[in-house]
């Protein structure tokens, strides 16, 4: 596929994997941290330095709160631009989803607020998971404004 790079965080069970493959012709990334759910690099393209996070988030609500807790401790020390993208597991605002309960957004929602994330929007279909009756846009892009 023309990569010469890669960096992996392999799938425990049936749950996450996170693949990241570059040219390093193109690119530096370095890894800052890594978890079960998350890859954070550092990405240098020329001058250009920004931090990038790739999310697998766990469906278990416990382990996707220590994702949300990864997520604020990260942000705390922020000074670079910073793209986090992936599979949240979890959505944001009701009209993402329909049969909405807010008990399991909270979290999330909160963990975006207090990392200062705004959510990039999205083009295409307005869900990204469909199970009998349930819609829901668990993959989002979001990033500070550094």
């Amino acid at each position: 596929m023309g990569y010469d790079k890669e960096m992996i965080v392999d799938a425990v069970g049936f749950c996450g994997g996170i693949w990241l493959v570059w040219d390093s012709s193109m690119v530096t990334i370095t890894e800052v941290d890594r978890s079960s759910q998350f890859l954070h690099d550092q990405v240098q393209s020329g001058n250009d330095i920004w931090l990038f996070t790739m999310v697998y988030a766990n469906p278990a609500l416990v382990q996707r709160r220590e994702l949300w807790q990864s997520i604020c401790v990260i942000s705390e020390d922020m000074e670079l631009p910073w793209l986090l993208v992936g599979d949240f597991n979890s959505i944001l605002y009701p009209s993402r989803k329909i049969s909405f309960d807010t008990s399991h957004a909270r979290d999330f929602y909160e963990c975006v607020l207090d990392a200062e994330l705004i959510d990039l929007g999205f083009t295409g279909p307005p869900f990204t998971w469909f199970r009998i009756g349930v819609k829901e846009r668990l993959d989002r892009g979001l990033g500070n404004l550094a």
